[in-house]
């Protein structure tokens, strides 16, 4: 069993028991074209360096298998060859151990704060990672997974306790208000470019009073960009909208306090708030539709219907069509209405509204301005879109939108969707 020792933990390789083959003496999966970058391969190793994952990818490259068959291909090699290249290219010597943390983030010093002055980061206790099989492993009886990073990633923009841009909590908390009963969650994502690290946000969200449970964690983004060097997306855990709602406004108020004892400034002015990378993503529960109403609020988002088209930009803040990551899908255009809500299948990654047949339907119009009224009108939008469709008819599904739209919306309760309904007053 071999061992690793990094500087915060140790990596111990246990062989897995299946999805593998031996070559050389070291255990692969038999589906990973880049096994030579995972822990589970590098565990295995005499040394845990380039050079000798170089070394072993040339023995090998000369090894047949029982049947006569070249055990790497010219083109998993070619791909290695490529990767020490890059490697050389950016100043890395061969001799270099390779440096692997749990859940695929790169090891980053913690930054300091700016909010708080006991910003010293306590010293993280060791700990041994048993790796059981190619992407995943535990530790005691809590399941943890592998992920990989994008090589483009700057190191300005992760900070401590950033999660990689694929990671999942092990256990999803969803949140409700008391006696709140509706099958109608709701996940957002806020991406933000900022002057404050997210340690500092975190410990707003959890030690300033009043003090909130952890709705939040930050995850890394390598599209974001601006005049600061913090780029993160904030996501939630699932939350009624309600819930959302409430626990938004706590922890803006508390910053904006914050903020303003320590820097004398305004919220606004430690947010980037002119950059175009950002955006807000909200998901909703797929099980609070019904399935005909699924296929409404897909296609009312995706919709090139040029009067439904304006009203979706109004309440995005931005032009989907001047946007790379929230077009409408292609897979609506030119579209009639009863092939729209029959017969449409899309997987598309970036458009206005994604529905891949999962557990959620993510709207990914929204501009990314970090201010509360903007983060409210969003939720507003989604939760007014998801009931609107519920009672919908088709003839909506034209130039008429706006005016059925908005007739539905203002018989409303005052006290429904108020940020809503102040942003399409001002627009």
């Amino acid at each position: 069993m071999a061992t690793i020792v990094f500087k915060e933990w140790d990596l111990v390789y246990t062989r897995q028991t299946r999805g593998c083959r031996t070559i050389n003496g070291v255990s692969i999966g038999t589906h990973n074209s880049d096994f030579f970058m995972q822990p589970t391969f590098i565990g295995q190793l005499v040394e845990p360096t380039f050079r000798y994952v170089y070394k072993w990818f040339e023995e090998v490259y000369q090894v047949d298998d029982e049947d006569g068959n070249r055990l790497v291909s010219e083109d998993d090699m070619e791909v290695f060859r490529v990767m020490v290249e890059r490697w050389k290219s950016h100043g890395i010597a061969l001799d270099t151990e390779f440096y692997l943390e749990p859940d695929g983030g790169r090891p980053q010093p913690a930054k300091p704060s700016v909010l708080f002055e006991d910003s010293n980061p306590a010293e993280k206790p060791r700990s041994t990672h048993r790796y059981d099989g190619i992407r995943s492993y535990t530790t005691g009886s809590r399941p943890m997974s592998i992920y990989s990073y994008n090589e483009n990633y700057e190191s300005s923009c992760l900070s401590d306790d950033i999660q990689a841009w694929n990671y999942v909590p092990d256990e999803m908390v969803f949140m409700s208000l008391p006696k709140e009963k509706t099958k109608l969650y709701f996940g957002l994502e806020l991406e933000v470019n900022t002057k404050l690290p997210w340690t500092d946000i975190k410990r707003v969200m959890l030690e300033v009073e009043p003090k909130q449970e952890e709705f939040l964690h930050a995850m890394s983004d390598s599209s974001i960009n601006g005049r600061f060097e913090n780029c993160y997306e904030m996501v939630t855990m699932p939350m009624t909208p309600r819930r959302m709602r409430k626990e938004w406004k706590i922890l803006f108020r508390k910053l904006g306090t914050k903020v303003k004892e320590v820097l004398g400034v305004e919220l606004e002015e430690v947010f980037d708030m002119d950059t175009t990378s950002t955006g807000i993503h909200i998901h909703t529960s797929t099980k609070a539709y019904t399935q005909y109403q699924r296929k409404k609020f897909s296609a009312l988002w995706n919709s090139d219907i040029p009067s439904i088209l304006k009203t979706v930009n109004l309440l995005a803040g931005r032009d989907l069509l001047n946007t790379h990551y929230s077009r409408p899908s292609p897979a609506y255009e030119g579209r009639r209405l009863g092939y729209c809500l029959r017969e449409v299948r899309y997987h598309d990654k970036y458009v206005a509204c994604k529905d891949d047949g999962g557990s959620t339907i993510e709207v990914r119009v929204f501009k990314g301005t970090p201010t509360l009224a903007n983060v409210l009108s969003c939720i507003d939008a989604v939760e007014a879109m998801f009931y609107f469709t519920l009672e919908m008819p088709n003839s909506a599904f034209s130039n008429t939108f706006p005016k059925v739209f908005h007739t539905w919306l203002y018989k409303q309760s005052s006290f429904k969707y108020r940020d809503l309904k102040e942003k399409l007053l001002c627009a």
